[in-house]
């Protein structure tokens, strides 16, 4: 049993292992895409309607994902886009009016809005925020 532990905690080493080298791939891609926008005066600003398409596509590709795994996924991309000075800092609330102790706050609203339409509504967003999720997704009234 020793000698099946020591196994499969190899292989779940070479899985972190592995893991960590794409975010860092991941890292490195969007770096090189901050650059090109740079070398083309292409201004570096968070782009909503390209978040809107790249959360559409992750729940239609992982449609049983839970909260915590959408939540992963919505803290590696704030964390990679964080370089552009521009990208707003969910995981710290800067979407709300005020802080909250529930996990749906600390995740991108539009992934939310996406995933589950009734858990966003919860948020209290500021309405700048609102108004920018509204748009993308041609809502006209406040969620």
């Amino acid at each position: 049993m020793t000698d099946h532990f020591k196994l499969l905690r190899s292989k779940l080493a070479k899985i972190n292992e592995t893991w960590f080298e794409l975010l860092s791939t991941r890292q490195n891609i969007v770096s090189q895409i901050q650059e090109l926008k740079i070398s083309n005066e292409i201004e570096i600003i968070w782009d909503p309607k390209q978040e809107k398409d790249v959360f559409t596509q992750y729940v239609l590709d992982h449609p049983r994902a839970d909260i915590k795994q959408d939540l992963a996924y919505s803290l590696i991309i704030e964390l990679h886009a964080a370089q552009t000075r521009s990208y707003p800092a969910w995981s710290e609330g800067e979407h709300l009016n005020s802080l909250s102790a529930d996990r749906n706050a600390l995740m991108n609203p539009i992934l939310l809005f996406i995933r589950n339409r009734t858990e966003y509504s919860q948020l209290n967003i500021k309405k700048e925020y609102q108004e920018i999720i509204n748009n993308i997704f041609g809502e006209n009234n406040e969620t």
